[in-house]
């Protein structure tokens, strides 16, 4: 028994305490009734202390200590952003499922805890050297930044830990947009299918799957105007448009 507690040398701070099992000293403090222990990640026990310290200060301002998070890992913050996915009715699933796909490469198994500005500036570099644009390296970490949000929103990823992601600034507006007369030309050789989709989309500035996704009820021949819902729209906002006389006809 003696042996036991030497080996242990608990050391007490307020409701937490410090004691050896190992090498790694482990700490451990009380939280909504809970006992929670974690590594200390260090065999100097005045480091532990301070560790200890931050867990306690923690647990007094109301928050759940930073050793509530470290199960966490990188899949389950894809599974919260899919629940997300599936409530907000997004329609690109296609698309999300690439970029999670990329984000797996990188940072499958991790826990949350561990993926850091420094693992994140890795990823960036591995698309970069792939030859993939800045804009679409920035959707993909916009996903991942989503993820994070969702995981501070259901209590996975303390706030404190989570790491600054970062985009890319905006790069130039697109050049090279097609005139009336490239339109028309490029009409005249089109398939009859496409024809009506080109014209929608060189009136309106539409995006391809909108274009395809648009229907009826988003339709009011009455007031001639249509209205791309938020769940549809790439911005997130609803975009109306009113429906000139080429539109109209189309419709």
């Amino acid at each position: 028994m003696k042996q036991t507690e030497r080996k242990r040398k608990r050391a007490r701070r307020g409701s937490g305490s410090v004691f050896l099992r190992g090498k790694p000293y482990i700490i451990q403090d009380v939280s909504d009734g809970r006992v929670h222990r974690e590594s200390a990640r260090t065999d100097k026990k005045g480091e532990a202390i301070e560790l200890l310290k931050i867990r306690t200060g923690e647990v007094a301002q109301g928050r759940l200590p930073g050793s509530y998070f470290e199960k966490t890992r990188f899949e389950d913050l894809v599974g919260l952003y899919w629940i997300n996915f599936e409530k907000q009715g997004k329609r690109d699933r296609e698309r999300a499922v690439g970029i999670t796909k990329h984000l797996n490469r990188v940072f499958a198994g991790m826990r949350a805890f561990d993926i850091s500005q420094s693992t994140i500036q890795k990823y960036e570099k591995l698309r970069r050297d792939e030859g993939v644009k800045k804009a679409n390296i920035n959707r993909e970490l916009s996903v991942l930044r989503a993820m994070f949000k969702l995981g501070i929103e259901n209590k996975k990823v303390s706030a404190d830990r989570a790491p600054v992601i970062k985009l890319y600034a905006r790069e130039e507006p697109r050049q090279g947009f097609v005139n009336k007369e490239e339109c028309d030309r490029l009409i005249e050789h089109s398939p009859d299918w496409l024809k009506l989709v080109i014209r929608f989309a060189f009136q309106t500035a539409w995006r391809k799957e909108e274009i395809l996704g648009l229907k009826w009820e988003y339709v009011n021949m009455n007031e001639r105007m249509t209205t791309l819902p938020s769940r549809e729209s790439k911005s997130g906002e609803p975009r109306p448009i009113y429906a000139d006389d080429v539109i109209y006809e189309m419709l």
